[in-house]
């Protein structure tokens, strides 16, 4: 009876430092991945604020045609 509980006893500890392990893996990952990321997260034009609020203005031009694009972003903070 008592060398099952030390077997279980063993499993489990190795169960939980297994876990234990694959989650600072995952962690240490997103980390990485996040950093990777940073760049892609920045604005593509220039911030401007209108109304108290944060918006993007990006301007593009090709050929003869001239594209404004407004992307609005909400601070989600306030009520405003």
């Amino acid at each position: 009876m008592e060398k099952e509980k030390k077997k279980d006893n063993k499993v489990s500890r190795v169960i939980r430092i297994l876990l234990v392990v694959f989650l600072l893996v995952v962690f240490i990952y997103h980390r990485i991945m996040l950093k990777k990321e940073a760049p892609l997260r920045e604005p593509l034009g220039q911030m401007v604020e209108v109304d108290n609020q944060k918006n993007e203005y990006l301007h593009r031009r090709r050929g003869r045609t001239h594209t404004n694009i407004y992307v609005r972003f909400r601070d989600w903070l306030t009520d405003t």
